[in-house]
């Protein structure tokens, strides 16, 4: 029942019809460039780009594109460019900035092949990762600075696009999600629905959405006992993170449950046994579960289906102790009247990437400055308005098809 009403919790956050201070002045250097693999010469979405032995990163767009803003302060002298399934790379940094820089990363994975893992039980490697999260994460207070984006899309054209930077404080991992709270530091609207549209589609709590996807925190999501017991898993592949190999492990739902239950794959440490990146998804049956449990409300005679759900966790690992990286959600779904033949598609994405920790911070965030999980960034970007967004802060650049896209919807409304 803990685990039914955990799921329910989150999946109801989706769709609705630390104070700030300043810093000194101090020189930034901004380093751009592109992620691409190096047989197909593709370009590789969700990279992270990191300076080692620091909480400075970010992230590769879908074009691979990434900005990065480094302080002299962080006495930086190389970039880690990693993603799953390919080589680290190393890149010395410059003085100065580094424009337009192309990176090319090496593929690098595993077949299983004959390798004896925990005698091929796969439940049991999941079981041993969930019994070490205590020893593998944060055991103290953490304040991270993050890049928070929402899109919505109806059919192939944006209607909204909201972005924020936001602080969200961590407690110990052992302690649970009680005391975790997100902060909006400051937020903006590139681009607002049109006046005439005859329907207004949120989502819902925003940047909370990471608070409960962290899988190794918020137990009672998936990893929970009881919760592990819904569950099929087997061994898929091993692949390279940050140089590291890792097991692939698939799952899927075993049995039927008065609630969705997803399916996906984890990523698990070798050595460790730390759940290092977790990707998730609804299909069929399971589908149908959610769209009950997802609809906040509606207008009469509009009906609503869910097409697709998936989320994406993953976490970075410093000191021996591993925190929240980066979260995505993505939702589609469809809205049609009663009594007319079409329907109308819409998407909602959502992305946060951690660009900055403080570890034992002096203060957390305090309840009145707290982000709720009824509040949309929709509706609270504007009255943190700062024509000065960016500032210091590393962000997920906007990807090539998303400007145009923005410049189209702009000049069909002039």
């Amino acid at each position: 029942m803990k685990s039914q009403q955990s799921i329910k919790h989150i999946l109801a956050l989706i769709i609705s019809a630390t104070a700030w201070l300043g810093h000194a002045q101090e020189r930034v250097a901004t380093i751009s460039g592109t992620i691409m693999d190096k047989q197909t010469r593709r370009a590789i979405e969700a990279a992270s780009i990191t300076i080692p032995e620091t909480d400075i990163g970010t992230v590769s767009n879908a074009d691979g594109h990434f900005t990065l803003r480094v302080s002299s302060t962080a006495k930086a002298i190389q970039l880690l460019v990693s993603h799953i399934g390919y080589e680290n790379l190393y890149h010395p940094i410059a003085h100065g900035d580094a424009m337009d820089v192309k990176f090319y990363l090496t593929p690098n994975s595993y077949a299983l092949d004959a390798v004896n893992v925990y005698g091929g039980n796969a439940r049991e490697l999941v079981t041993q990762a969930v019994r070490k999260i205590a020893d593998n994460y944060e055991d103290k207070d953490n304040l991270l600075t993050g890049f928070y984006r929402e899109t919505i899309q109806k059919r192939r054209h944006y209607t909204t696009i909201t972005e924020a930077v936001v602080g969200l404080y961590k407690s110990p991992y052992r302690s649970g999600i009680r005391s975790d709270r997100v902060q909006l530091y400051k937020g903006r609207k590139i681009l607002t629905p049109k006046s005439g549209d005859t329907l207004a589609v949120k989502l819902a709590g925003g940047p909370m959405l990471a608070v409960y996807l962290d899988i190794a925190k918020n137990m009672n999501f998936m990893l929970d006992r009881h919760e592990l017991e819904n569950y099929d898993f087997a061994h898929d592949m091993l692949v390279s993170i940050d140089n590291k190999t890792h097991y692939a492990i698939k799952f899927k739902p075993r049995l039927k449950a008065p609630y969705a239950l997803f399916s996906g794959t984890l990523y698990i440490d070798e050595k460790t046994l730390t759940i290092a990146r977790a990707e998730m998804h609804l299909e069929g049956s399971e589908l149908e579960k959610a769209t009950k449990d997802m609809l906040r409300k509606k207008p009469a005679g509009l009906r609503f289906g869910l097409n697709g759900l998936s989320y994406t966790i993953a976490y970075r690992s410093n000191g021996g102790r591993n925190y929240l990286y980066y979260a995505r959600s993505e939702i589609k779904f469809s809205c049609d009247w009663r009594r007319r033949l079409f329907n109308t598609n819409y998407t909602i994405t959502s992305e946060l990437v951690t660009t900055d920790r403080q570890r034992e911070p002096t203060a957390s965030i305090a309840p009145k400055d707290a982000f709720r999980q009824s509040h949309s960034l929709d509706d609270r970007a504007s009255d943190f308005y700062d024509p000065n967004f960016w500032g210091e802060y590393n962000i997920i650049e906007p990807t090539e098809s998303l400007e145009h896209a923005i410049n189209r919807i702009k000049k069909q409304r002039r």
